[in-house]
């Protein structure tokens, strides 16, 4: 027989709710004290929460338009990658040091918000471009019939 886990319940630090599912604590730590030094009682943040205050490499270029290059010297913290263990590990941001560097670099978040839209409609763009030339090729030959009389 497997005996079940005893498992404990978690509760966020930010909005008391149980969770079920949390993020790490190293990176809870790392978000709540904004510091690298991680308490020995573990504490827990739910991802509701976490989208509030965190945010990570991949979401950092979509949502500002910063490069590796942009962020290589704000605080983070690396947890180990929520999809498998075997990839690299996750940095993990505070937003608002993301968005002071965005500032910086771009101007306003209102210039940032309209580079995005840009972006977006050029993507759309090139992708109908892309099914209209898709579309031509996949199109059957017209048999041209010569008659000469």
């Amino acid at each position: 027989k497997k005996r079940k886990k005893n498992i404990e319940t978690v509760f966020c630090e930010i909005c008391k709710q149980q969770v079920d599912s949390y993020v790490h604590p190293k990176a809870t730590q790392f978000l709540l004290n904004n510091s690298r030094q991680i308490d020995q009682q573990e504490k827990y943040i739910c991802y509701l929460c976490y989208n509030t205050i965190g945010i990570n490499t991949g979401q950092i270029k979509k949502k500002f338009l910063l490069s590796n290059d942009d962020i290589k010297d704000l605080p983070f913290v690396q947890v180990p990658n929520p999809l498998n263990k075997g990839y690299s590990p996750m940095k993990i941001y505070l937003i608002k040091d993301v968005e002071k560097r965005a500032i910086e670099r771009i101007g306003t978040l209102e210039k940032i918000k309209a580079q995005i839209l840009s972006k977006e409609e050029k993507r759309q763009l090139r992708l109908k471009t892309k099914i209209l030339d898709q579309q031509k090729l996949n199109r059957p030959k017209r048999s041209v019939s010569h008659s000469f009389d």
